[in-house]
């Protein structure tokens, strides 16, 4: 009961007298997955956006019509429009469905308001970090303390009652990677730009979010998480002024990784983690991997090592193959956010795993053109107002979402959608 009085007073103070700590607060809350049961009743996370959306309206540095005004806002809300009638017209439409999508929707206009009493990109990109430096304490409590999969939250210790609200949201520990993903990405990018407050921070939370990387043992994010800091060694080197700090980044990139690495391998003594833990792991990065590409050049390989990678594969394919049985009018309106697996079209009681094939499927071809003219006006706008680190960032989640479901249309994507047109609004009216 303390607990949730002192939250609650703080939280007035923050929206009366710093309300960018308070959307700071609400992003990293969003973006990390944190939410618990106050106990006077309701949720504090939805709490906030409440009361967040109340403060933009009176805020005078803000102009709520300037939201409507923009035509990637419009594109966004006549897809999460759209779905949102699909859904329930198609009867697929669920409590958890409806607060996704109303939880993407706030926080793409929560974004949107950041931006423009801040001026930059900077609470969004803070609350990114910090999302990532508690998904990482997640799973160094989950490694030291509990040993095993599931990871096990470190705030269940203050809200031990929003235990069943998370085992609810069944989060797969792939996602606590992705989070320490997202974060090492637009520090690093930020690190090479230099002029950044959040950028300085790098060499020392840089090194903590690779591990969390590796320690979540997700494929997708560690081959993202190459794939883009080549990309902006590539870029910074070939300018002149941003060369030296590329310069001297790989050379503590090789000392970190491979202290980093080394120290990954001493996990089992140093955490005291059982062997099975610990083989479970290593399969994941490196045997199951292997085996794949094994499989794919027609090699041979060990069939118990084709785990996820070879399951997520068939389920995209499958997924396609139900694309193309449906009626041709559902092929362009979609079955509804939840559709797919509710009638389990897939005849293997799995989601697509592949993002772009989620929305088509769902959200039917029409829905999917919506949402790839949205994705592209983000990607335009970022180029144009030169955010480079969070135009990487969209594009990581796009490469991220390949493999996974919802991640394309979650508030973290659109958190970053929603950002990279305000600022080229911003850019406009400068």
């Amino acid at each position: 009961m303390l607990i949730t009085f002192l939250l609650l007073l703080f939280t007035v103070y923050l929206l009366f007298q710093k309300p960018e700590w308070a959307l700071l607060l609400f992003f990293t809350l969003t973006i990390a997955a944190v939410n618990f049961d106050l106990s006077v009743g309701g949720r504090y996370r939805p709490l906030l956006a409440f009361l967040l959306l109340i403060r933009s309206v009176t805020d005078r540095r803000f102009s709520l019509a300037s939201f409507f005004q923009h035509p990637g806002y419009r594109l966004m809300l006549l897809f999460f429009g759209y779905i949102l009638f699909l859904s329930w017209g198609m009867q697929s439409m669920q409590p958890e469905v409806l607060r996704l999508l109303l939880l993407s929707v706030v926080t793409a206009y929560l974004a949107f308001y950041a931006y423009q009493v801040n001026g930059s990109p900077e609470i969004l990109e803070m609350a990114i970090v910090f999302s990532g430096l508690i998904c990482f304490a997640d799973l160094w409590y989950t490694y030291k303390i509990i040993g095993q999969f599931p990871v096990q939250r470190l705030y269940f210790l203050l809200f031990p009652n929003s235990l069943t609200l998370e085992e609810a949201n069944d989060t797969n520990h792939n996602f606590y990677g992705f989070i320490c993903g997202i974060g090492f990405v637009l520090l690093f990018a930020r690190f090479i730009a230099g002029g950044s407050s959040v950028g300085r921070w790098a060499p020392l939370l840089l090194p903590l979010l690779f591990l969390g990387v590796l320690m979540s043992t997700s494929r997708s994010t560690l081959l993202g998480l190459i794939v883009s800091t080549l990309y902006v060694w590539y870029t910074g080197a070939r300018d002149p002024e941003k060369r030296p700090r590329v310069m001297a980044s790989m050379g503590l990139a090789g000392i970190a990784v491979g202290g980093i690495l080394v120290l990954f391998v001493a996990l089992q003594t140093f955490l005291e983690l059982d062997n099975s833990f610990i083989s479970n792991i290593t399969m994941r990065l490196v045997e199951e991997p292997v085996a794949v590409i094994r499989k794919q050049l027609g090699y041979s390989y060990n069939v118990q090592d084709l785990d996820a990678m070879d399951w997520r594969k068939e389920s995209a394919g499958l997924a396609l193959e139900a694309y193309s049985r449906l009626p041709v009018q559902e092929q362009l309106t979609g079955v509804g956010i939840g559709g797919y697996l509710q009638r389990d079209l897939g005849r293997n009681g799995l989601n697509p795993h592949n993002g772009i094939l989620y929305i088509l499927v769902e959200a039917g071809l029409i829905g999917w053109l919506i949402y790839a003219a949205m994705f592209r006006m983000a990607l335009l706008a970022g180029k144009q107002s030169q955010m480079f680190p969070m135009l990487l960032v969209l594009v990581f989640i796009l490469f991220y979402s390949l493999g996974q479901n919802e991640e394309l249309i979650s508030a973290t994507a659109m958190s970053f959608v929603s950002t990279l047109f305000a600022g080229l609004k911003n850019k406009r009216d400068d």
